[in-house]
């Protein structure tokens, strides 16, 4: 493959989308349904990204940011892409990045198709099982320890212990 554009020509094919274009700030927006968007960056003419909104999990709080730190450790459950929070917005998004340069049209569709097969799981199954993970850990965090309740034990030495907190 060329560089970017090229890759996005074969995207757009794939999807019969010809003349398909990056606007002026190197972004394409694919509505694959009303409430499913696919954006593509173009990172440099080397690189894209992908990525789409996650908007059953809205903006997470720890017990959802340790969940979500949890499906990467699994790496099944992300795939290529990974759970990140959109800088701008703080919404949790699913993206993945390519590098396109060495990659065949057939390989870079078979990944497109894999990004939409793990969009497809985050946005329903996989949102509804990290939401679920995450009441779990607030419930632990609530008849746990509160704050206000940890006090630093002297152990043997008179050293103090070490809390870790996630």
């Amino acid at each position: 493959m060329n560089d970017s554009n090229h890759a996005l020509d074969i995207l757009g094919r794939k999807l019969g989308l010809s003349g398909l274009s990056f606007d002026d700030e190197g972004l394409v927006a694919l509505a694959m349904s009303a409430e499913v968007i696919f954006y593509i960056t173009r990172i440099d003419m080397q690189e894209l990204e992908i990525s789409c909104g996650i908007p059953g999990l809205g903006y997470p709080d720890h017990p959802l940011l340790r969940a979500m730190l949890q499906a990467h450790y699994l790496g099944a459950a992300v795939g290529a892409s990974r759970l990140a929070l959109d800088a701008d917005s703080h919404a949790v998004i699913l993206c993945e990045r390519w590098i396109v340069t060495d990659m065949e049209a057939s390989a870079l569709e078979r990944r497109f198709d894999d990004f939409a097969a793990n969009a497809a799981f985050w946005l329903g199954e996989g949102s509804e099982i990290l939401l679920e993970q995450a009441e779990t850990l607030r419930l632990e965090m609530n008849n746990g320890l509160s704050d206000d309740d940890l006090t630093a034990a002297e152990d043997e030495e008179d050293q103090p212990a070490i809390v870790m907190r996630l």
